[in-house]
């Protein structure tokens, strides 16, 4: 996999979802799940590139080549996942909001 050269980021990784509905599916469980994530915010000045966030959102959080903790994808997991990973950090670099700009974790 190619890494991406992110020498040029700012002090802060940002990425915001650009559809506030989950797709809908037959799973009952799966319809049922409500995405509430509109923006992830990952400050890099605080991050230590533990690497939590990747092992439980892998599709959302990734290393950059720098070790630190970007989002390369808003819609890469699903909300419990993104927040259990924010949770892992351990030292709250990442700052997860809903859709309407309200700060879902930490509170």
């Amino acid at each position: 996999m190619a890494q991406q050269n992110n020498n040029s980021l700012p002090p802060s990784s940002e990425g915001r979802r650009s559809s506030t509905l989950a797709p809908q599916s037959n799973n009952k469980d799966e319809s049922s799940k409500k995405t509430t994530i509109g923006k992830i915010v990952v400050d890099r000045d605080a991050c230590i590139g533990a690497g939590s966030c990747t092992a439980l959102a892998p599709g959302t959080f990734a290393l950059d080549n720098e070790g630190k903790a970007i989002v390369i994808n808003v819609n890469g997991d699903n909300d419990k996942n993104i927040i259990d990973a924010a949770m892992s950090c351990p030292v709250l670099a990442i700052k997860v909001y809903d859709v309407d700009g309200n700060q879902i974790y930490p509170k």
